[in-house]
């Protein structure tokens, strides 16, 4: 078995994000590479 270790960081340069922008961004990427 192989472990992972991945950072993120969530910014635009317009504007800042919500937490409920991050968390969709977060829901997405577990599906994705989960």
């Amino acid at each position: 078995m192989t472990s992972h270790c991945h950072r993120i960081a969530y910014w635009l340069m317009e504007c800042s994000l919500t937490d409920e922008e991050i968390n969709e961004l977060q829901v997405f990427y577990m599906i994705r590479f989960c």
